[in-house]
């Protein structure tokens, strides 16, 4: 019936998508959703893609749901090129998802005023619908949000001040038993904004601490793990060379890396869960996981699989792990012979992959 013929277009139009974003063709892929008005499903493949200009573009004419993100993102480009102008009319705009004196918008501000510190030039803010630096001083004093009151300290022009308020914020967060992305990332994004140059080395440092760790995590609830290893281990070194306390331990640290290295490499989590277990001066409780999830990537006794998968696997909070490492059928690198994450390159006889980036050094 017709009900049956609709549902089998999407599964083939969803395959074919699927098969197109794993050869790298984004805007294909796009197409294939378009195809069956699925706008989200055609964002996502174009912003896996790294196609963020044509994301953008799609989502602002079909008035696609959180197509702020992608503005802001296109607004960030053009600040790295000094081209201020065009990322203000892009953010300032409420067509493309966020508008005049919107929170993005003062965002964008902050970034500005710290590139020309100490005698920031606000002619180039007028018409955003923003208040005076002194407005915000005021206000930032009064203010209860942390978050908020961090934003406004930039907008008056004390980065120091805004800097201690999100180190403050980030240290109580932490510190709790549970917590998760969206506890931090408000107000990382607003110490995105900070002019780390400014502040003292042992400020800097714990700033910068916060942000590799923190990004560490993101990388691994969205699933990039090229990057995940090389986050984790600045933010372990800049913990080892400096006295301020982390609300995180460095074996926490570890441990989460290597929980979610065993979905990519079972042998290298193997070989550093182990490390983690045996080591004295980790304590008790993390040591105990360890072993239990050495105990799971090395299958003995196989009755501790099903309690090894919800107990003790130390990972952060609301993380689907890895978004790119699940396919029906995995492909393995020629070059590593490792599991490809991700989109695959298939090599003339159409069986052979390799992933993008072993693509361009070959």
């Amino acid at each position: 019936d017709k009900r049956a013929s609709s549902q089998q277009l999407h599964v083939i139009r969803s395959a074919m998508a699927e098969s197109y974003a794993q050869k790298g063709e984004a805007a294909w892929a796009a197409c294939c959703h378009l195809s069956i008005d699925d706008t989200h499903a055609a964002v996502v493949k174009l912003v896996k893609g790294n196609e963020m200009e044509l994301a953008a573009a799609l989502s602002w004419a079909l008035k696609v749901r959180g197509r702020g993100q992608l503005t802001e993102h296109l607004a960030r480009l053009a600040e790295a090129e000094d081209d201020w102008a065009v990322s203000f009319s892009l953010i300032a705009d409420p067509e493309k998802g966020c508008g005049r004196a919107s929170f993005e918008v003062m965002l964008a501000a902050a970034r500005f005023l710290g590139t020309s510190y100490p005698a920031p030039s606000t002619s180039a803010l007028e018409g955003l619908g923003l208040d005076t630096s002194e407005a915000y001083a005021s206000k930032a004093e009064r203010e209860t949000d942390p978050p908020t009151r961090a934003l406004y300290y930039l907008l008056s022009g004390q980065q120091d001040k805004a800097a201690e308020a999100g180190l403050q914020c980030l240290r109580q967060v932490m510190r709790a038993a549970a917590w998760c992305e969206e506890d931090v990332w408000p107000m990382m994004r607003v110490m995105q904004c900070v002019r780390a140059t400014l502040l003292p080395r042992i400020v800097r440092e714990e700033l910068l601490a916060f942000g590799f760790y923190i990004g560490g995590l993101r990388a691994i609830y969205h699933g990039y793990q090229p990057v995940v290893s090389f986050l984790m281990e600045q933010a372990r070194q800049l913990l080892r060379s400096n006295t301020f306390e982390f609300p995180v331990p460095l074996s926490l640290i570890s441990l989460q890396e290597l929980s979610y290295k065993q979905y990519a490499d079972s042998a290298e989590a193997c070989n550093g869960l182990q490390e983690v277990a045996s080591t004295e001066w980790v304590p008790n409780d993390l040591r105990q996981a360890a072993a239990t999830m050495v105990k799971f990537c090395t299958g003995l006794p196989p009755q501790l699989h099903c309690a090894a998968l919800t107990e003790n696997l130390v990972v952060p909070s609301a993380a689907a792990m890895p978004s790119g490492g699940s396919h029906s059928a995995p492909a393995y690198s020629y070059v590593t012979g490792k599991l490809i994450n991700g989109q695959a390159h298939l090599l003339e006889d159409g069986k052979t992959a390799i992933a993008p980036g072993e693509a361009v050094m070959l």
